[in-house]
């Protein structure tokens, strides 16, 4: 539609000039071919990056018809209430079920420095996305594996401390799938690998910690709770009608014999 391309345009502009925003300042490449440049090096054309942008998009739009837009102490005219009915025992139970894990989560952010090779710059980040998960490696429990990443990341002591809740069905573009796999995979008090992720936005490594759940840090920490819990229910919905439809396409031959080795990123 009309309003999406006019979305992507902004955010194509956002990323090559700049911007300032509520929730901070995002630092501009300079130029369209700096631009250009940013993407080859991580991998992807102009046009595979315009698709994750109608993805992103269209995620969006889902989530906001589900879950809304409003603040209930602060409901305006052109809020939109969402669709999706629950309750708190509804996110208790959803806590306290497999269907999240309770992780702590060290992130290791690559920067575009101008007139530094990113391919460099992205090379010194996972250096220390890699000593970092060697440090946490060493030490024994959810409280010192937290104060440590509190030390060796931009995360505050409280939000190191207390984790976050992925959902098995997460709608976050931000983790990808191997993120949710790999946070479901740990045991209890274990350390996973280095994560790479590439977003467009936040581009870094991940190093995740698997810690118990608790009744003490379900209430403490309900918001975040229920943003997974949204998030999931929504990427349940997503993943059914994709399944669904899915069911129902029929390959035709010649995509029968399309070889994806043959597919160029150029």
């Amino acid at each position: 539609s009309k309003e999406i391309k006019n979305t992507v345009n902004d955010l194509i502009t956002t990323s090559i000039k700049g911007g300032s925003y509520a929730d901070g300042k995002v630092e501009g490449f300079g130029s369209y071919e700096k631009y250009l440049e940013w993407l080859y090096e991580k991998g992807i054309n102009y046009s595979v990056q315009i698709l994750f942008y109608h993805y992103a998009i269209a995620q969006s739009k889902i989530a906001e018809y589900y879950i809304g837009t409003f603040d209930a102490d602060n409901l305006t005219p052109d809020a939109i209430i969402g669709k999706l009915d629950y309750t708190p025992e509804d996110v208790r139970e959803f806590y306290n079920s497999d269907e999240c894990v309770r992780v702590l989560n060290a992130f290791v952010q690559v920067y575009y420095i101008e007139g530094v090779d990113y391919a460099v710059v992205d090379a010194e980040a996972a250096t220390r996305a890699n000593n970092i998960r060697n440090l946490m490696q060493s030490e024994v429990g959810a409280e010192a594996v937290g104060n440590l990443i509190a030390s060796e990341t931009m995360s505050s002591g409280e939000d190191a401390l207390n984790g976050m809740i992925v959902g098995r069905h997460s709608l976050d573009v931000n983790h990808y799938q191997e993120f949710t796999e790999v946070a479901f995979s740990l045991a209890v008090g274990e350390t996973s690998k280095v994560i790479k992720v590439s977003t467009g936005s936040d581009n870094g490594y991940h190093i995740l910690y698997r810690t118990d759940k608790s009744s003490e840090h379900f209430e403490s920490s309900y918001a975040t709770v229920l943003d997974a819990y949204l998030n999931n229910e929504i990427g349940k919905m997503i993943n059914g009608l994709t399944e669904e439809i899915l069911s129902n396409i029929a390959p035709t031959a010649a995509y029968e014999a399309l070889s994806h080795s043959e597919i160029s990123m150029d």
